[in-house]
């Protein structure tokens, strides 16, 4: 199931850190290091989107609106990151 992801309690980013890390295991983060993220002005205009394989985390992607960047644009533009999918 896809669905947009919030992150709001505590072991919901748990669970994208840990998802992450197994991903990107050359780049690992923090909780700490998410959650200061999630204070960012960046993150007032991000979502994940997630895939879940019933009650298990199967992949994300974060994405981004830059609201300063789109001001003056006919042609809107937004942003994606953060992009993983577990192996199995």
């Amino acid at each position: 199931m896809l669905k947009p992801w919030r992150l709001e309690s505590q072991k919901e980013r748990e669970l994208y850190v840990q998802a992450r890390n197994l991903c990107f295991p050359n780049a690992p983060i923090s909780l700490e290091e998410w959650v200061y993220f999630m204070s960012s002005p960046s993150w007032t205009t991000a979502t994940n989107f997630a895939v879940f394989d019933t009650d298990q985390l199967a992949g994300c992607l974060t994405a981004y609106w830059d609201e300063e960047q789109n001001r003056n644009l006919s042609d809107k533009i937004g942003y994606t990151g953060y992009i993983f999918v577990y192996p199995q």
